[in-house]
């Protein structure tokens, strides 16, 4: 047990410009004392930035489940069906309009066993996002696509075609139309729920 006659440990611990108050040591048993509560309030004050810092994510209006409807075939309004359907679920950063997620693929019941990861940002009135495969396939990606309507952007993957060589060092660019919405209706997130469950 430490004997102490009595001084002062002075703990400027700043976080968030919060600082903490100096504490009166009197014995041992007042450092040890000190010392925890210290630790608890900088566990405390850490724990509530991360909650703010998800709390901030998930009230994004961005954040939520978004279905990508890919048109390999061309689109023509509601005459030619997408050929593949993907959910994404998208965690959105206000603070930098930075976002990250999973996609899962939904159609066709083939390629449901499939699944990516993705990183991007909004600028402005464009959703420029990345992803890459988490399974052992060459599968990846950029996404170029303008906002076209509320939560609905539109535009093209564009991917590197393998079948073809290069003569001058640029590889030729498949683009492929596609368009991503926000799910709002109840069944629609129901059945994003489901996919990315079942994985």
């Amino acid at each position: 047990m430490l004997n102490v006659d009595a001084f002062v440990l002075a703990i400027n611990y700043q976080q968030d410009g919060f600082v903490t108050r100096n504490i009166m040591v009197t014995d041992g048993r007042s450092l040890i004392i000190g010392v925890i509560g210290s630790l608890l309030a900088t566990l405390i004050v850490f724990l509530l930035k991360k909650l703010y810092g998800h709390r901030k994510i998930n009230k994004s209006r961005y954040s939520g489940y978004w279905s990508t409807e890919i048109y390999e075939n061309g689109y023509d309004g509601e005459k030619i069906p997408p050929t593949k359907t993907d959910y994404l679920l998208l965690k959105h950063d206000k603070k930098t309009d930075e976002f990250k997620g999973a996609i899962s693929r939904y159609l066709p019941d083939e390629q449901k066993y499939r699944n990516w990861v993705f990183k991007g940002v909004f600028t402005k009135d464009t959703m420029l996002l990345v992803f890459w495969s988490k399974e052992d396939i060459s599968s990846y990606g950029v996404e170029y696509l303008i906002m076209t309507d509320d939560f609905e952007y539109r535009g093209y993957y564009l991917k590197r075609d393998k079948e073809k060589g290069t003569t001058d060092g640029f590889h030729d660019i498949f683009r492929v139309k596609l368009i991503n919405k926000k799910l709002v209706k109840l069944d629609d997130i129901r059945k994003a729920k489901d996919a990315f469950s079942k994985k």
